[in-house]
């Protein structure tokens, strides 16, 4: 359930928490997190540089998540933030907190990097794991699209 670099949760405890979002009769939103331009910090620095950028971007999610948030690494350099009870807009004020404490942190990194978040979000009534992850990558897309260090949003589900 715990992924071993960065503490948080694996695919599989993300997966649990999930769906149990998706089951609630409960709005709740999610964040899908990509590090822009990963591949290049790999190549240029190092594998040891990119690990250190994925627990540096840990650091930086736990410094603007609530408790009872859950917080994992979805696969490579892809992360997701489940915010139970969160409607779109309140979702994207976590995103933009995020990015703000990435640019901040960033002035003391020897390899600063940018993040790009897809948020998605259902209302008050079940919908499927699939459905609110393929929403937010879709959000994630349009979020690449305008250019590193940016969030967008998906139309609830």
């Amino acid at each position: 359930m715990c992924d071993p670099l960065t503490g948080l949760l694996n695919r599989r405890g993300l997966t649990k928490a999930l769906e149990e979002i998706c089951n609630a009769s409960a709005p709740a939103s999610l964040l899908l997190i990509d590090v822009d331009r990963f591949k290049s910090i790999n190549d240029t620095l190092g594998h040891d540089a990119g690990d250190r950028a994925l627990i540096e971007l840990t650091g930086d999610m736990r410094a603007v998540v609530r408790t009872g948030d859950s917080v994992g690494r979805y696969g490579g350099d892809e992360f997701l933030i489940i915010l139970p009870d969160l409607d779109t807009a309140a979702a994207l004020t976590v995103a933009q907190r995020l990015l703000d404490q990435i640019d901040q942190s960033n002035t003391e990194r020897s390899a600063p990097f940018e993040i790009s978040i897809g948020v998605a979000s259902k209302r008050d009534t079940p919908t499927s794991p699939d459905e609110l992850l393929k929403a937010a990558d879709e959000a994630l897309y349009e979020a690449k699209k305008a250019g590193s260090g940016a969030a967008r949003a998906f139309t609830a589900v």
